[in-house]
């Protein structure tokens, strides 16, 4: 790198003037050794070298003088032509403004902003641009510019072309010129519409956050929480959500539900980019509840998550599920539950073991519906379902499959099959014998002793206890009618 490269550019000046002036001398010189070889005067010479020598030094400092002036202008030029570039260059709209707030230059960002051309916008007030209600706004900001004062993201409403109107940000200075007197001003005008637009979400969504009755928190890329909504903080009974801003949201959970977050919800949450179901909290006095909850994760990094305490809800499940499964006239299971508990029991006894298990008929009932109404045939059912429970183990399952139709499953009977019907038939009598009813409470039973091994359902059971009760119960009405006719 040579020397002329890093001397600044007023030192290179320097030394192109000594270097001219040195050479201006030179020739002087020699004009002066001509001089005096021609005339021979030593005193006319040395008067014309003088005057020679202030010509030539004259002639180098103007021709200097005229070359930096030139260099200054087309430097000056350049500069002008890199501003304007910029200008034109930039998203923002640049609009020059004289005194009066008329506009004097449009560059094309204002173009692609207001859609207004600059034959259009020359010559116009800057209050062309402001929306109607905004007016007033304008007044003041050129008081402000006029006494020397900058105005800087001031934002308003702006008209474009159409009469669209958008949200923009402002930017006024004044130019100063000599003597510090205000020359013009310079407008930079950024379109914020769409900013605006996402502000105006974002408010909605976190108002709708903060009504929400469902608890919302933000987790980031540690674990922490950053958000947390006042329903979130109620759920796990806090009191004020700040004090869970930066704790961890390992806090709401056991150790046993923690490794089925690590096992299967958060990979399924980073693989699917949400997971979603049922799972166990603990609130701040350490007590659990059922919740639903929903985890969404963010891009960059950190959680969405949604929790729902769901116990009223499995309430009710477990209510409408009791209606479903109990009888609400006797309290003794449905069919559906008796299937739901049967089967559930063999499962855990295996299909080895023997079981009992009794259909039966309750004798009597149309007849005390027909001739004593149904209040008292609702009487003698529940009747029958007392005698049934009281003459059953507790671990035994009685039901009422519907009508008069009963049903009893001794998973592992200790006794005979015989023994458990003549215990069942036994506490019927005793029923009758201390009952102040005009009817009495009689079973026709079937009773079937299987292995689940040896039948491919439960149905195929009871089906074959069914037809022993009905054998039972034809056997009944013969001994009746052979009583009759004696």
């Amino acid at each position: 790198m040579t020397r002329q490269n890093i001397t600044p550019k007023a030192e290179r000046h320097s030394l192109y003037f000594i270097a001219d002036m040195a050479v201006a001398v030179v020739l002087s010189v020699c004009l002066l050794g001509v001089v005096m070889v021609a005339h021979g005067s030593f005193e006319g010479t040395l008067i014309i070298g003088a005057a020679m020598l202030c010509v030539a030094s004259l002639c180098v400092y103007f021709w200097r003088r005229w070359e930096r002036t030139e260099e200054s202008c087309e430097s000056d030029m350049a500069r002008l032509g890199q501003l304007e570039a910029i200008v034109e260059a930039t998203s923002d709209a640049i609009i020059g403004l004289d005194t009066d707030g008329i506009i004097t230059s449009w560059n094309l960002g204002a173009r692609k902003i207001y859609g207004f051309t600059v034959q259009t916008m020359i010559g116009q007030h800057i209050s062309t641009l402001f929306a109607p209600e905004h007016q007033y706004e304008l007044p003041s900001i050129l008081d402000k510019i006029s006494g020397g004062i900058s105005v800087n993201h001031f934002e308003t409403m702006h008209v474009r072309r159409k009469g669209e109107l958008i949200n923009v940000s402002l930017s006024i200075c004044p130019i100063i010129g000599a003597r510090s007197v205000v020359q013009g001003v310079s407008l930079v005008a950024r379109n914020i519409t769409e900013r605006k637009r996402s502000e105006e979400l974002l408010h909605r969504q976190s108002a709708a956050m903060k009504a929400s009755m469902d608890g919302m928190a933000i987790i980031n890329h540690c674990g922490d929480l950053i958000y947390v909504n006042d329903a979130f903080s109620h759920i796990y009974g806090y009191k004020d959500p700040r004090d869970l801003v930066g704790k961890s949201w390992e806090i709401f959970y056991e150790p046993d539900e923690l490794s089925k977050f690590k096992t299967a919800f958060m990979p399924a949450c980073w693989r699917d980019g949400a997971w979603r179901g049922e799972c166990t909290g603990v609130r701040r006095d350490n007590s659990v509840f059922p919740q639903e909850l929903s985890i969404t994760s963010i891009t960059g990094g950190g959680l969405v998550m949604v929790a729902r305490d769901i116990t009223d809800r499995r309430r009710a499940e477990e209510a409408l599920q009791n209606t479903l499964l109990t009888d609400p006239l006797t309290g003794l299971y449905t069919r559906r539950g008796f299937f739901n508990h049967a089967e559930r029991h063999l499962a855990l006894a295996g299909d080895t073991k023997k079981h009992l298990l009794l259909f039966i008929d309750l004798d009597g009932l149309k007849t005390v519906n027909d001739q004593l109404g149904h209040r008292e045939g609702d009487a003698m059912l529940v009747a029958a379902a007392e005698v049934l429970k009281n003459s059953t183990r507790e671990g035994d399952i009685v039901a009422r499959l519907g009508g008069d139709e009963f049903t009893v499953l001794v998973v592992d009977p200790p006794e005979d099959h015989l023994q458990i019907v003549e215990r069942i038939q036994g506490s019927a009598a005793e029923r009758n014998s201390r009952a102040e009813t005009s009817y009495a409470v009689s079973f026709s039973l079937g009773a079937t002793p299987f292995r689940m091994k040896d039948y491919s359902s439960l149905d195929e059971v009871l089906a074959i206890a069914d037809e022993e009760m009905y054998k039972q119960k034809r056997s009944k009405k013969k001994m009746a009618s052979v009583q009759v006719a004696a």
